[in-house]
């Protein structure tokens, strides 16, 4: 879903709310805290989208984000 979010947040109709919820899904999903501008989160995933999608392939398949 990173990619989608990223692709949202930079979309030209992209109202300033839904880019707003963008960011905060990115950060949610990612667990980081990069600033709200779509190419530092493009820049971090292709960096680090691999690992952390490693990292959810190794989760238990019932684990809820939130839920710990």
């Amino acid at each position: 879903m990173v990619p989608k979010f990223i692709e949202l947040a930079e979309g030209p109709h992209t109202t300033p709310m839904m880019r707003s919820w963008s960011f905060l899904a990115l950060r949610e999903i990612t667990d980081r805290s990069q600033p709200g501008e779509a190419s530092a989160w493009r820049d971090w995933y292709m960096l680090h989208g691999a690992e952390k999608m490693a990292e959810f392939e190794h989760m238990d398949w019932w684990k809820v984000r939130g839920d710990e």
